[in-house]
């Protein structure tokens, strides 16, 4: 990285003066912090990076730790550890303690998050701390004001001598193979012998020769030292002018500065050494300088922050970081270089930028047309030399070498020093001419205002309007392709001129939009087009696929395309120059992939804007050292691919804190959520300082988010009404080169539930709706038998009425019409028509009980004053008229109305055991006695006939339901029946029921 930051300086060394003042040192981007951007305090004394990547600041108003966005501040106003704020040293243990030196407040560790202060009370020299160093065996070494302190994890030691006034301000310290613990003041070195301290001065040697053996500085005076890599010292004598390395064997002036790093006669006021050897200085006037390889290169002139500088520091992306009286500053090597006026440019708007077949670089802009030097400046041309105008927007070589210039007001040739301009005399269609192309047969195709056209020796040879199939005579662009194809780009869509025919596409086709600005085919043979506002279009294999800022793409509008050697893809844009992977890209392309990573550059990487040119051709080119050159409303801007270094390192990723309901929550361990927990905000960063801006997220609450999501450079994600259950927070990110830290950062949490959101109380609700709905089920089911047997109940009912009334009756009509048929065969006429009286009369009271009984209305015969006796008196009559059997009625006991219920089933159970006699028993006498009890009633009906047997006949009607009838009546009434009877000898039925009076 040193070799690649010396590159980027000796690019711009021609134009260090003139852009000193832009905002940071030539290929450097300056970016600084103050309080008002959230730093402590503006005097910052030290800066260290730890190895989880976070940047330590040291301040006189606190320390500070940085991501590089945000600023987390430590102090007294939050730390009970602090018993002062005005910190002063910084330093990373090898376990990973971070420790810190006060002014008045001793020394602090910070281990495990916590603080912890150590001052006299625990061992220290002293209370203000200068400088801390830490030897392999993990002893700290402490310098303040009064002593030397030496820290061994249990217990402080200190040393005194005679000369402690000589070491107090004692600055880097040095362990050599032997153990010895070597530091420096600005009047010579100390070092450890056998537990004492021996010091040195350049000429005086106390404790030993050896002291002089070690170091080879022979002149006594001022001497300053610098931390280097591996533990090493850069010492250096100002008298000298000799800067050494002080590291294993002793110090090795063969492998110090020269002394071209003293230019200026400016000593060192701070050095860095970087991991890669490379040995950073800045002077006492601000000139940052650095010494790699035995060579020097002054990097920074008077463009620095003002003020004291009192720290040096490059972290492990390369920054270089200055902490000063005035801040922090960041420096940042930028990738592009521009060329603006301040370069020689007569005019900031570049419309086009070519490399010609003898590696001269063309400019075209409003102000004329632009030659860049060698060594640095450009030669102009214009309207004066030959020119149709004093501008241009697109340039082109033919295969003789010929230059040709389209400008609004004609085209102009170049060839031998010579300009020959072209207008409608010549030919033109349009002397507003937008493109100018040649093709590999060696002819140049112009496009304008009125169409295309062919030259060929100087001369049109063919033209193309709407005429011949262009969807538009306003042509914005031409290109060939391999297969000589040429590609048209008009505000109506894409042309195609194949075979002398021309094929139109636009957005129908897979377009984004109708208007394209730049094409180049790239080395896997596929057709990429930038479009206005549609991003980008691939073309391959008769087919178009757009990809665009939903899948990544920083903007919508590619003014440029260009392809390195690396396979990536450069675009020029409206927000800045744009690279991405081709293999990427073809993935989106292809479907097979979602999004892909699009790195933006701007002008925090050395572009003098972040328009580019569009509409122009070409906007962009790659110049034959590999290097891209892109034209912008600001100049143009070049950056070399090649000597790029990819940031490799993937950013460590943080989750630095959850807030629960605007609630703080600790992430030690699992973290537990509370009941009712309604808004859970995740705080997440990524240690990338070289550009923070550039950091790009992915986060998932595994759990509840189906898929990642793209969070773009914002570090918080919030989640509301979160469900109860088992989470697990991801988080990714990339850095400003695309590099993603996939394992990321995770936490996992638990949202307990409320009692009713558990899966026991649901288990418990699904066994308790179970059970309701069992037992809805048994109400439904016996509802349901009640319903079916209140309707078998009625229909029986009416069956039994039916048979007691219209089945009996018309028994007793049939007896009659019997009578009749046996009266009428002897001559008895009058007694016939008797009969047939007595039938007529049967069936209208037989209907009339039936529908009575059907409608469960009382029996008429019931509704006179002697109620069931005189009822069954007259179904008796009924029934033995006309027949030789003689009925008798009796009543024993105190007569007396009887409940409803009562007489009606009792009626009916006397009418069936009447009924069963007549048709049946063949019985000449039948008595009906009718007794009534204080708790009851008795109905018996006997008959004198043959009676029968209860196991072959249970009824009287031949299929059991006249018994089944009786038997369920008196059941209903809660009586019983009594049936005697055997052949030969009767029948008699007993029916014996409660009664209560009515």
């Amino acid at each position: 990285m040193t070799a690649a930051l010396l590159a980027a300086a000796a690019l711009v060394a021609s134009r260090a003066e003139a852009r000193a003042g832009a905002g940071g040192p030539p290929g450097f981007h300056a970016e600084t912090w103050t309080t008002e951007r959230g730093l402590p305090g503006d005097n910052v004394r030290a800066v260290v990076q730890t190895r989880d990547g976070y940047l330590w600041v040291a301040t006189q108003a606190g320390l500070a730790r940085f991501d590089g966005v945000r600023f987390q501040v430590f102090g007294r106003q939050n730390e009970p550890a602090f018993r002062s704020n005005e910190c002063n040293a910084l330093l990373e243990g090898a376990d990973g303690s971070l420790w810190v030196g006060t002014i008045g407040g001793g020394l602090l560790r910070r281990r495990g998050g916590r603080f912890e202060a150590f001052g006299r009370a625990e061992g220290l020299a002293g209370d203000v701390v200068n400088n801390l160093y830490e030897d392999r065996a993990g002893r700290l070494w402490i310098t303040s004001y009064e002593a030397l302190t030496v820290f061994d994890g249990r217990r402080f030691r200190t040393f005194h001598t005679a000369d402690a006034a000589r070491h107090v301000y004692a600055i880097p310290f040095y362990e050599d193979e032997s153990g010895r613990v070597w530091f420096f003041n600005a009047r010579g070195f100390n070092y450890n012998n056998a537990g004492a301290l021996l010091f040195y001065d350049g000429g005086k040697l106390r404790g030993g020769e050896e002291a002089a053996r070690l170091f080879p500085f022979k002149t006594a005076g001022a001497f300053s030292a610098f931390a280097g890599r591996g533990g090493a010292v850069w010492v250096n004598a100002h008298k000298a002018r000799t800067l050494a390395r002080f590291g294993a064997g002793g110090a090795a002036a063969a492998a110090g500065a020269p002394p071209a790093a003293y230019e200026d006669g400016e000593q060192p006021a701070q050095a860095y050494e970087d991991a890669e050897g490379g040995l950073w200085m800045l002077t006492a006037r601000n000139e940052l300088r650095v010494v790699s390889g035995g060579r020097v290169r002054r990097v920074a002139a008077g463009a620095l922050p003002g003020g004291l500088v009192s720290a040096l520091y490059v972290d492990r992306e390369s920054n270089v970081w200055l902490g000063s009286s005035s801040g922090l500053t960041r420096l940042r090597r930028q990738p592009f270089a521009s060329y603006t006026t301040a370069e020689g440019l007569t005019n900031e708007t570049a419309w086009t930028v070519f490399e010609d077949s003898r590696g001269g670089v063309w400019v075209g802009t409003n102000g004329g047309v632009h030659r860049l030097r060698e060594g640095g400046g450009f030669d102009l041309y214009g309207a004066r030399d030959g020119m149709a105008a004093s501008g241009a927007v697109s340039v082109a070589e033919d295969r003789e070498g010929r230059l040709w210039f389209a400008s609004t007001m004609g085209l102009t040739s170049y060839e031998g020093g010579r300009f020959r301009a072209y207008g409608r005399g010549d030919g033109l269609l349009s002397e507003n001419v937008r493109g100018v192309m040649a093709d590999r047969a060696g002819r140049v195709w112009v496009g304008s205002l009125g169409g295309a056209q062919v030259f060929e020796g100087g001369r049109v040879a063919a033209s193309y309007t709407t005429a011949e199939g262009l969807s538009h005579n306003n042509v914005l662009f031409l290109y060939e392709d391999r297969a000589g194809d040429v590609w048209m780009g008009t505000p109506a869509g894409l042309n195609r001129l194949r075979a002398g025919r021309f094929e139109v596409f636009t957005t129908a086709d897979g377009l984004g939009s109708n208007i394209v600005l730049g094409a180049r085919e790239t080395s896997d043979g596929s057709l990429w087009f930038g479009t206005l506002g549609g991003g980008l279009a691939r073309f391959r294999a008769g087919r178009f696929a757009a990809v665009t800022s939903a899948a990544g793409l920083a903007d919508d509008t590619v003014t440029a395309v260009l392809e390195d050697d690396a396979g990536q893809l450069w675009m020029g844009s409206t927000r800045g120059v744009l690279r991405a992977s081709l293999a990427e890209l073809n993935a989106v392309a292809d479907g097979a992939s979602k999004a892909f990573t699009c790195v933006a550059y701007g002008k925090a990487d050395g572009l003098a804007t972040n328009d580019c040119s569009g509409g122009t051709q070409p906007a962009a080119w790659r110049s034959r050292d590999g290097r891209l050159w892109f034209a912008t409303s600001k100049g143009v801007s070049v950056v070399a691919p090649r000597e790029l270094r990819r940031n490799e390192s993937p950013p460590p990723v943080v989750v630095e804190s959850l807030v629960v309901d605007r609630e703080p929550r600790p992430l030690a361990g699992g973290v537990v959520l509370q009941p009712g927990s309604r808004a859970v905000e995740f705080h997440f960063t990524a240690l990338s300082l070289a550009d923070p801006s550039k950091v790009r997220f992915r986060y998932r609450l595994e759990g509840f988010d189906r898929d990642w999501v793209e969070a773009g450079a914002r570090r918080e994600a919030f989640y509301t009404n979160l469900p109860p259950g088992e989470y697990r927070f991801r988080v990714v990110a990339a850095n400003d080169d695309g590099m993603w830290n996939e394992e990321g950062a995770a936490v996992s949490l638990r949202l307990r539930p409320y009692f009713y959101q558990t899966v026991w109380f649901y288990a418990l609700c699904a066994l308790g709706l179970a059970a309701l709905m069992w037992g809805v089920h048994l109400l439904r089911v016996r509802q349901l038998r009640g319903q079916f047997a209140a309707v078998l109940a009625e229909r029986n009912r009416i069956a039994r009425e039916l048979h007691d009334t219209l089945a009996q009756g018309f028994t007793s009509v049939s007896m009659q019409l019997e009578a009749v048929s046996a009266r009428m065969g002897s001559g008895g006429q009058e007694a016939a028509r008797e009969h047939l009286n007595q039938a007529r009369l049967l069936v209208r009271s037989s209907l009339a009980e039936a529908r009575r009984s059907v409608r469960d209305l009382r029996s008429e015969l019931l509704d006179g004053e002697g109620g069931l006796a005189d009822a069954l008196s007259v179904v008796a009559r009924q029934l033995t008229s006309g027949t030789d059997l003689r009925a008798e009625v009796s009543v024993g006991g105190a007569a007396r109305r009887l409940p409803e219920a009562i007489e009606k089933n009792l009626l009916r159970v006397g009418q069936e055991a009447l009924t069963n006699a007549v048709r049946h028993s063949g019985a000449t006498r039948v008595r009906v006695r009718l007794d009534y009890g204080a708790d009851g009633v008795r109905l018996t009906v006997a008959d004198d006939g043959r009676g029968f047997d209860p196991a072959t006949r249970p009824g009287g009607d031949g299929d059991g339901f006249g018994l089944r009838g009786m038997r369920e009546r008196v059941a209903q009434l809660g009586g019983r029946l009594d049936i005697a009877t055997r052949p030969g000898a009767g029948a008699e039925v007993v029916a014996v029921v409660p009664a209560v009076d009515k």
